[in-house]
């Protein structure tokens, strides 16, 4: 079974549990930046899933991360964006609305440039990380980040990087 097959299985028995949010993931705190809130809430395996909100009126710049991503999106004012990778001109946008909400989107590979814009209420999803092998120390895909950071908050994160000797995420 390759990690793909791996990944679907674990993120649907997530869903099955009716998101079911674990108590026990190694290094977890709320990871606040500039921009966004998030915390994790299911780890097994290659598979990361975080629960995010994203502040009212704010853009993130495009960036990239070095795992598959997926998402579910739950509620708020959210568009999301991606780069054209045939074309790094262009980009695709797509409104978030309730005919999107608990749906799991489609696979985003790594390295791709992507971003998010949000409106007046801000938006949330669950931001499912996926992985080629599996993660002892799951971090924020906010830490795990590939691009200009969201400001001083954010760089912290990610120069906090290395925790007690040991390489987290990665």
């Amino acid at each position: 079974m390759n990690f793909y097959d791996t990944a679907d299985i674990i993120i649907q028995e997530f869903i099955d549990s009716g998101y079911r949010h674990m108590l026990d993931i190694p290094n977890n705190k709320v990871w606040v930046t500039e921009s966004t809130t998030s915390t994790l809430v299911f780890h097994k395996k290659n598979v990361v899933i975080e629960f995010y909100f994203f502040h009212p009126s704010m853009e993130t710049p495009m960036h990239s991360h070095p795992f598959h991503n997926k998402i579910i999106f739950l509620g708020g004012d959210l568009i999301g964006h991606k780069q054209n990778p045939n074309d790094p001109l262009s980009k695709t946008s797509v409104a978030l609305n309730d005919s999107h909400k608990l749906k799991l989107g489609p696979m985003m590979p790594a390295g791709i440039l992507h971003g998010f814009t949000t409106g007046p209420i801000g938006g949330n999803l669950y931001n499912i990380q996926i992985w080629e092998h599996d993660i002892e120390y799951p971090v924020s895909a906010g830490v795990e980040y590939q691009g200009i950071s969201l400001g001083p908050l954010h760089q912290k994160l990610i120069n906090e990087r290395i925790v007690t000797g040991k390489q987290i995420g990665r």
